[in-house]
């Protein structure tokens, strides 16, 4: 690596081979390799247009170093399962599991349905989405009956709250309700 640059260059030659050789023998060879082989762009050599000083050779190092782990880690994963590519744009795409409700009434439509609906190698079901979802019911407009079965009458009686004295007190912002039966206004003070 020293041969890549003038002597010159060096302000202390021997003191300087001193302490890098310290920072090198730090780390495996194959991380000092990489590091100072000249066909590596990422070399000291190729990256530093002068000598290199001590910081920039440990920080290439470590970087060189975390690599190599990094590298070692995802080889000793094991190799990644192989899995069927799902026909592009195929309208089944909603996994409908064995024990649904629905489930022996959606396979017996996807069986009569091949195009709309799939079964995979391991037996799951795949349904189109809307086969699947629940359908609103139509907008109508309430009768006054349907809205006194909603929203019972009350006498307003839960609108009170106890106080810190003891007595009871409508709560804030319920000054002037009106009384809809009586037409008549109730002022709460």
């Amino acid at each position: 690596m020293f041969g890549a640059y003038r002597k010159d260059d060096f302000a202390d030659p021997e003191n300087f081979l001193l302490q890098i050789g310290l920072v090198f023998e730090r780390y495996p060879d194959s991380v000092i390799e990489r590091v100072t082989d000249v066909r590596n762009p990422d070399s000291l050599q190729r990256r530093c247009k002068f000598p290199p000083s001590i910081a920039e050779a440990g920080e290439l190092l470590d970087a060189e170093g975390v690599r190599q782990a990094t590298a070692r880690r995802y080889a000793a994963l094991p190799p990644m399962e192989r899995r069927e590519p799902r026909a592009r744009g195929h309208p089944g795409n909603v996994l409908v599991p064995a024990n649904h409700s629905r489930y022996p009434e959606l396979r017996e439509r996807a069986q009569g349905e091949p195009d709309m609906a799939r079964i995979d190698e391991s037996g799951r079901l795949w349904v189109p989405f809307f086969w699947v979802e629940r359908q609103a019911t139509a907008w109508r407009r309430f009768t006054k009956a349907d809205l006194e079965a909603i929203y019972r009458r009350h006498d307003g009686a839960d609108t009170t709250v106890s106080s810190p004295d003891g007595g009871d007190r409508a709560p804030e912002g319920l000054v002037g309700v009106a009384d809809v039966d009586g037409g008549r206004e109730s002022g709460v003070e």
